[in-house]
């Protein structure tokens, strides 16, 4: 009898202290920023989109949507990202092109008393498939990277689809 009463008295006291903290914060501030770029990657590991052995264009066109969250001493402690329409087309040098949804949210948290940055992205990052086939390269899942600010590095944690046919995505792009 005793333990509903304890645990509506204990949530009702979190509650209490959830909205008084949160209060004392400022307002999120929220950002509304076209993407439009086009720019040229080179071959070679890292996180770009050219497994390949020559040059590869990328455009991405989209809306980015930013919401940051401060402490109540005005320091960022969290931002949410997302381009819910960002598309991504690879274009080979042979001139064919693969196009990609990208509707992936991304969140980053800053903790200052251990200096990393938290960063996570949800959803399909992006998916590339050739006419008449099937996807060769793709992301999507859970990814979530801790990266320590004083010395740059991170780990990196990833569940979920990934799919990297290099051979199909290289020859249909021309840059094999």
């Amino acid at each position: 009898m005793h333990a509903p009463i304890l645990r509506s008295t204990l949530l009702a006291a979190a509650l209490t202290l959830l909205v008084g903290s949160t209060a004392w914060a400022a307002e999120p501030t929220r950002q509304v920023l076209p993407i439009d770029e086009h720019f040229t990657v080179d071959p070679g590991p890292g996180p770009s989109f050219n497994p390949c052995s020559q040059p590869l264009t990328v455009d991405s066109v989209g809306t980015l949507y930013i919401t940051d969250y401060v402490d109540q001493a005005g320091n960022l402690v969290r931002e949410l990202q997302r381009a819910p329409q960002l598309y991504i087309t690879i274009t080979g040098p042979n001139g064919n092109s693969l196009t990609g949804l990208s509707s992936a949210s991304s969140h980053g948290t800053f903790d200052f008393s251990t200096n990393t940055l938290t960063l996570v992205f949800t959803g399909q990052q992006y998916r590339f498939t050739p006419p008449g086939g099937g996807p060769v390269f793709a992301t999507a899942g859970n990814e979530t990277l801790v990266i320590d600010l004083v010395t740059g590095t991170f780990t990196d944690t990833f569940n979920g689809e990934r799919i990297v046919n290099v051979a199909a995505y290289c020859t249909y792009l021309g840059a094999n």
